[in-house]
C-alpha cells in the first residue's frame, strides 16, 4: 500500500513539473505563434469567393487595419474601465526610432507645414516639401490613436455629429499626425480624442505634418515574434516597452515590409518622394 502510494506521489509530481515545463514553452513560443499566423496568410494567402488563392497586397493591408482599430478600441474600453491610465499607441514612432538608433541607420524625415523662424533649428534635419499640411479624409488612412480618457471620447462622439463635423484643417493648432512609411500607419500627437470619434462617424477631413520614412532600416532588422533582431548576426535589439506593444509595433513592421516590396503608396506625395 505504502508503495503504491509513493507511486502515485511521484506519478503526480512528474506530471505536475511535467505541465510546467509545458506551460513555460507554451509561454515562450506563444508570441512566435501568434506572428506565423499573420505570416501565414502573407506567405499561403487566402481563397477568395471564386474559390481562388488571393495573395495580393490587400492582405497585409487589411490585417494592417484591424490591428489599428483593435489596439485604438482597446485603449478606450481601458481607460473606460480603469480611468486616465495609458499613452501608448503613440509610442510606435518611439520604438521604431529606438530601433533606428540602436542599428545607426538614419530615417529620413519631411515636414509639410509652414515653420516660424524660430523653429527652423528645430527642423533642421527635416526635409520641407511643403509650406502647408496635407489633408486627407479622415477614414483614408489608419490612425494610431491615444483616446486617454474615457468620459472626453464618450463627450467627442455626442457632440461631433452632422452640424459640427470634424475639420483637421481648420482647427490645425489642435491636430499634430505623423505618417510612418512603408508601415502605412498614422500616429497621433494631438486630437486624439476628436479623430477616434470622428473615425468612428466616418465624419470630416484631418491633416498631416510630419512623414517619417524608415525604409533603409529593412535591410538590416526583422522581427521574429518576440524581437526585432539584426539580420547580419541575429542580434536581439533591447527594447523595454511593454511587451503587447513591442509585438503589435512588430507585425506592422513586417507588414510594411510587404508593402514596401510591392511599392505600395496610399499617399501621392510619398509616391514621389521615395
Amino acid at each position: 500500500m505504502k508503495f503504491f502510494s509513493k507511486f502515485i506521489k511521484s506519478k503526480i509530481n512528474k506530471d505536475i513539473q511535467q505541465n510546467s515545463v509545458d506551460n513555460f514553452q507554451s509561454e515562450g513560443n506563444i508570441n512566435q505563434q501568434r506572428f506565423e499566423k499573420y505570416m501565414y496568410y502573407i506567405k499561403n494567402g487566402i481563397v477568395d469567393s471564386n474559390g481562388k488563392i488571393y495573395k495580393g497586397i490587400k492582405i497585409p493591408i487589411y490585417l494592417k487595419k484591424i490591428i489599428v482599430e483593435y489596439l485604438n478600441y482597446s485603449e478606450v474600453i481601458q481607460n473606460i474601465e480603469f480611468g486616465n491610465c495609458t499613452k501608448e499607441n503613440s509610442l510606435f514612432s518611439e520604438i521604431y526610432q529606438e530601433i533606428s538608433r540602436f542599428v545607426d541607420i538614419k530615417y529620413n524625415k519631411y515636414l509639410s507645414r509652414e515653420i516660424c523662424e524660430e523653429e527652423k533649428m528645430l527642423y533642421e534635419d527635416f526635409t520641407i516639401i511643403c509650406n502647408k499640411p496635407i489633408c486627407v479624409n479622415i477614414n483614408e488612412l489608419d490612425i494610431l490613436l491615444n483616446p486617454w480618457t474615457g468620459e472626453k471620447t464618450i463627450r467627442n462622439l455626442i457632440s461631433i455629429n452632422d452640424n459640427n463635423v470634424f475639420d483637421g484643417t481648420r482647427y490645425s493648432r489642435n491636430v499634430e499626425n505623423c505618417y510612418l512609411y512603408p508601415m502605412d500607419i498614422v500616429v497621433c500627437g494631438r486630437g486624439n480624442h476628436s479623430q477616434f470619434s470622428a473615425r468612428y462617424k466616418n465624419q470630416g477631413n484631418t491633416i498631416i505634418s510630419e512623414i517619417h520614412d524608415y525604409s533603409n532600416l529593412y535591410s538590416k532588422i526583422k522581427f521574429n515574434g518576440d524581437n526585432y533582431i539584426q539580420k547580419d548576426n541575429g542580434e536581439v535589439i533591447p527594447l523595454e516597452y511593454d511587451k503587447e506593444l513591442i509585438f503589435y509595433s512588430g507585425i506592422i513592421f513586417e507588414l510594411g515590409r510587404c508593402i514596401l516590396n510591392n511599392n505600395h503608396h496610399s499617399l501621392d506625395v510619398t509616391k514621389k518622394l521615395f
